[in-house]
């Protein structure tokens, strides 16, 4: 899919603390030969390998952007952000955390100003 917009969700990850993650297991994961598609303004909670994730399958995500979701309440088994080796231009901007990057051009923006401010309308 490309050019799709994941906006305003509201996602609880809610795992029991004995769990042991599969390699992908995000909360919220672009994959595959995807172009242009957009993460914005969501809020993550609870627990998963990763809070974001681009990777491949069956082709390389292009141009993804990550941009003001809200993670405070996440807590990443490996990072909060996870880039595969085959993600070309990826863009995160938002609060900083971890992040593991394989990615070709990667953007890492760390912005705290949304720590302390609600999310967009």
């Amino acid at each position: 899919m490309s050019y799709a917009v994941v906006e305003d969700n509201d996602i609880t990850m809610d795992t029991p603390a004995e769990t042991t993650f599969a390699a992908t297991s995000a909360a919220i994961e672009i994959r595959g030969a995807g172009e242009g598609n957009i993460v914005i303004n969501n809020r993550i909670r609870g627990r998963a390998n990763f809070a974001l994730s681009v990777a491949a399958q069956k082709g390389s995500p292009l141009n993804t952007t990550f941009l003001m979701n809200d993670i405070q309440d996440f807590s990443a088994a490996e990072a909060g952000l996870f880039v595969g080796a085959d993600a070309s231009n990826t863009v995160y901007v938002g609060q900083p955390f971890t992040v593991e990057d394989h990615g070709v051009s990667t953007v890492i923006v760390p912005w705290t100003g949304i720590l302390n401010s609600h999310r967009f309308n």
